[in-house]
């Protein structure tokens, strides 16, 4: 499946901001550690932690939260993990 990055990977306004990249799912439930992440090949940097991963229809799929030392390898938390994360702790 296709999908989008939207982020701020690097120091603001001086060399990137508001960045949007492209990528493949590679596997959508990649186990790390026992936890399940979508992997993708979205470029992700650093500063990308905490944006959004969108589908080719703008549904939020997951949050980028890792980037693998190997390019071309970034992880995000399943968006019905963090639905249910935030649920459990705002109540």
């Amino acid at each position: 499946d296709l999908v989008y990055a939207i982020g701020n990977p690097g120091l603001g306004a001086q060399i990137l901001d508001y960045t949007i990249t492209e990528g493949l799912v590679s596997n959508n439930n990649r186990l790390l550690d026992g936890v399940p992440y979508i992997q993708t090949s979205a470029a992700v940097n650093p500063g990308s932690s905490g944006c959004a991963l969108f589908d080719k229809t703008g549904n939020v799929v997951g949050v980028v939260v890792l980037k693998a030392r190997i390019d071309g390898a970034g992880f995000a938390v399943p968006a019905s993990r963090f639905l249910d994360f935030l649920d459990k702790h705002t109540k």
